[in-house]
């Protein structure tokens, strides 16, 4: 129960802070500018490590099972994890490169 639980989590949990940093991202560059800081770059780190941290919870309740449902459930996650997990790197990096208040 515990393992289904953490494996559907863990499938869900990387998409779902990739969205609400991509929110945040398109928000908080005006409050950026006018504070002169970069708490956008920050929050999309932050939310990288907890897609990173449900890639790892994933990896470590896979199945070996011969559920093939199960198993498509766990490729799946480990496949796009770390994809969502990169885009949040990648997000990061971008919003402490570039001026916030640069049109």
């Amino acid at each position: 129960m515990m393992g289904q639980l953490l494996r559907n989590s863990s499938l869900v949990l990387p998409p779902l802070v990739w969205a609400v940093s991509l929110q945040m991202g398109e928000i908080m560059p005006y409050a950026d500018c006018g504070r002169g800081s970069s708490l956008t770059g920050w929050i999309a780190f932050a939310a990288a490590t907890f897609a990173a941290l449900g890639c790892c919870m994933l990896w470590l309740v896979r199945t070996r099972s011969l559920n093939t449902n199960a198993r498509f459930v766990d490729h799946v996650g480990l496949i796009t994890g770390p994809v969502f997990t990169f885009a949040l790197l990648m997000q990061g990096a971008a919003a402490l490169l570039i001026d916030p208040c640069a049109h």
